[in-house]
């Protein structure tokens, strides 16, 4: 289920990058980005209230994901409004220099549309209502006042019983009012109660006609008259008096709706909102009708339990307030005859009244971060905060506060590990913080390039831990500069067990996003490298015991020899390659490790086995490997014929034929070790020119390691077959010449500070000449001469 949202998220966002800025694409209301991650989420919550039980999922978890999804509604919504330009309008002035009739309704609307926050506002105002819970039905009435009626009828027939001497003569809706401490019927009044709460609940959700429906079908049409006063007065005739296309037009034209007097049904909802004679419900429903400065503290005390609850009363009331204070900027118009003129300091409509709406307005709900609720998520949940901050079109600041918490974390724990708060089944609730990041470069709106960075680095380490691997190269694409270093580190990161092919997949993936593969490449290979040396062993003084038995490979090991595939995978990384390969094999050589030797000699890209590209000393250093090998390839296959030839059980005929196998192999070894003691292998003069003192600190380490090595294991091969082909005595004893030749420069390698062999050559050198002397004679050069 959560795997599902991180791919939607990353294929709404590789869309909305594709549009290349075009707004009308980014804010479509069915195919912009906000309406796809919403229905996005909206699967995920259907999905988790079917299966929440199954998927261990509470509903805590859910109204997480309810908040993100109308976190992405309002984004839509308030963003929509911001980048969407009305060609063309009519400020209220001009419409009312045009067209003096003007309804109130047309006014108003001008007013509305050329200013920026009343708006956003409005767009606010019906996010709230259309994301509000659901309104609280009541069952309908058989009668109006139903049990009071038959109780005040049965009085009059009767008289009144001791019980009922409270219970009103009357059944008018003042009844309650006019006489005092008379109450309706206990059950009418409980009727009464939840009528009036379920009615706010419906203006709450914006459902005003559906409440009217209620107040009929509750027999109780002048409560539905009251209502009806919320609407502005308009008269489609006189605000457009353009002639109307055919006979339906004609007729809307002339339909007259709205209250005329709006104004007055304002003051009474005032009035009866401040009435300490009515009851609560009553006073709540007259307050949420029309919300004014005056009645908002009887909103928040009495009806608002929610975060949302107090956000729709600060916002409802701001609106209506500015609207009104807009509407007397303006001054009287042909239906407010008879109203008192404008307040002499109140604000022109322009840039003043724009600007106070603005402070005021983000006065009014930077507030909102204080609030106590009742009930739901308080005022500190990262969607409550993202929310207001929305509102307030402080993106910047919102993603600049979250870039600093998650590099608080970062220094105080040492990595990007969010506060389980973040989370959401397992899917961090900041996602939309991500993406808004993401879509925002694409939006025009200002967002400080280090917390951008700071916050993609941080999704990107959760897709990470979250296993989201193939869309990594999606959002690291997004770091710009730190783009390729970003991924570079999370394929460095890729486990030691996975496949070549894996590792080809995953690096070419970053084409697809911009990214430059060698680059990356290089990166991941240079780190995947340091990674291994800083947890691999130094080579050790004195120098260690040479093996080439196989063994099993410590992870380090393996991490360094993976970090040659990383080279593998495109041509113009080879050179490179060789440089890489060269590193690893001075480490592994230098380490007496030939087996690891042999599996990087394994793992090299073909194209480098025959032709390596490079410069000469790269070359160099990489064929004087390969010679290395190969004559050590042919060593081992001779002593391994040698081997064979000591089975008892092999036949004369067997024998024959393997002891020529082993005099050819042996022969052939020779020759390969010879030539290359004799050409100058792994030469440091040959390097002078590189400057790497290091370098050419290993390979010195390298000849001195395995100079010796060659010529005691040849000098002992040779020396073991003379049974076989008496001759190789006498080669054995020419290798002398050799080793002490200077031009050779072999020497120097025998004795050295950390592993000085020239005592034990002496002393096979010794060995041979005995052996000499064992055919007969006394002169120990007879075997040379012959």
């Amino acid at each position: 289920m959560v795997d599902s949202l991180y791919s939607a998220y990353a294929h709404i966002f590789r869309s909305i990058k594709n549009a290349n800025g075009d707004l009308n694409t980014i804010f479509d209301t069915n195919d912009g980005f906000a309406p796809r991650l919403r229905v996005a989420c909206q699967k995920v919550i259907n999905e988790a209230e079917s299966l929440g039980r199954e998927l261990n999922i509470d509903d805590e978890d859910i109204q997480s994901l309810k908040l993100e999804r109308d976190t992405w509604d309002l984004l839509q919504n308030i963003y929509g409004a911001r980048k969407t330009v009305i060609a063309d309008l009519l400020t209220p002035s001009e419409l009312l220099q045009n067209n003096p009739f003007a309804t109130p309704k047309t006014i108003v609307n001008h007013l509305i549309q050329n200013s920026t926050v009343l708006t956003e506002l409005l767009v606010t105002r019906e996010w709230l209502r259309d994301t509000a819970p659901s309104p609280q039905l009541v069952e309908s009435a058989p009668a109006y006042r139903n049990f009071t009626r038959l109780n005040v009828l049965h009085n009059q027939r009767v008289g009144p019983m001791d019980r009922q001497a409270n219970l009103v003569k009357e059944l008018d809706p003042d009844a309650t009012i006019r006489e005092a401490g008379m109450t309706l019927a206990g059950e009418d009044a409980a009727y009464e109660k939840a009528l009036l709460h379920s009615l706010y609940t419906y203006i709450r959700a914006g459902q005003s006609e559906q409440a009217m429906d209620l107040c009929r079908s509750a027999h109780r049409p002048w409560l539905a008259a009251a209502l009806q006063g919320y609407r502005l007065f308009d008269w489609e005739a006189l605000s457009n008096p353009e002639p109307a296309d055919d006979a339906m037009d004609q007729d809307a034209k002339k339909e007259i709706t709205g209250n005329k007097r709006r104004r007055l049904w304002k003051k009474t909802c005032t009035t009866a909102a401040l009435d300490p004679n009515l009851a609560m419900p009553e006073r709540v429903l007259s307050a949420a009708l029309a919300p004014s400065r005056k009645t908002l503290a009887i909103l928040v005390k009495e009806a608002c339990k929610t975060w949302e609850d107090h956000l729709w009363a600060r916002v409802a009331t701001l609106l209506e307030e500015k609207v009104s204070e807009g509407l007397t900027a303006l001054g009287p118009n042909f239906w407010d005859k008879g109203n008192k003129e404008p307040d002499e300091g109140a604000p022109s409509i322009g840039t003043d009244f724009e600007a106070l709406a603005v402070e005021e307005m983000r006065d009014v709900l930077s507030k909102m971060a204080d609030i106590n609720v009742d009930e739901g998520p308080g005022a500190g949940d990262p969607f409550h905060v993202t929310q207001l901050r929305i509102i307030m079109d402080q993106a910047e600041t919102l993603l600049k506060d979250f870039a600093s918490y998650l590099t608080s974390q970062e220094l105080s724990r040492g990595t990007y590990e969010l506060d389980p708060s973040f989370f959401v089944s397992g899917c961090p609730s900041h996602m939309q913080y991500v993406t808004g990041t993401l879509v925002s470069l694409y939006i025009d709106v200002e967002v400080d390039p280090l917390a951008s960075q700071t916050i993609l680095e941080a999704y990107v380490s959760v897709l990470q831990e979250q296993g989201q691997t193939e869309l990594i190269a999606q959002y690291a694409a997004a770091l710009g500069d730190n783009a390729v270093t970003r991924y570079a580190l999370f394929l460095a990161d890729m486990p030691i067990s996975a496949s070549t092919f894996e590792r080809r997949d995953t690096l070419l993936r970053a084409r697809d996003y911009g990214l430059n593969v060698v680059q990356v490449a290089l990166n991941t290979a240079d780190l995947c490298r340091e990674r291994a040396f800083k947890a691999l062993p130094k080579p050790s003084t004195p120098y260690p015991f040479i093996s080439s038995n196989p063994r099993k490979l410590t992870d380090p090991e393996k991490a360094l020899i993976n970090s040659i595939d990383w080279l593998a995978f495109e041509e113009a990384t080879y050179r490179h390659a060789v440089i890489h390969f060269n590193t690893i094999m001075r480490y592994f050589l230098g380490s007496g490790n030939l087996h690891a030797c042999h599996e990087i000699r394994e793992r090299r890209p073909p194209p480098l086995r025959d032709d390596p590209p490079g410069s000469a000393s790269d070359r160099y250093e990489y064929l004087h490997f390969e010679r290395f090998f190969i004559a050590w390839s042919a060593l081992s296959l001779a002593e391994h014929y040698a081997a064979q030839l000591t089975r008892p059980e092999m036949d004369a005929h067997t024998r024959e034929r393997e002891s020529i196998k082993y005099e050819n192999a042996l022969e052939k070894a020779r020759e390969l070790i010879v030539d290359l003691l004799t050409h100058g292998w792994l030469q440091i003069q040959e390097l002078n020119g590189d400057g790497d003192q290091s370098r050419q600190a290993e390979l010195l380490r390298i000849r001195e390691m395995y100079v010796p090595e060659l010529v005691i294991r040849l000098h002992r091969a040779l020396c073991e077959s003379r049974s076989i082909t008496p001759r190789n005595l006498r080669s054995a004893l020419l290798l002398i010449n050799i080793v002490a030749d200077s031009r050779f420069e072999l020497y120097d390698a025998f004795q050295n500070p950390y592993g000085n062999r020239l005592p034990e050559y002496l002393q096979c050198i010794k060995d041979a000449v005995i052996d000499g002397l064992s055919s007969g004679g006394s002169d120990p050069f007879r075997v040379i001469v012959l």
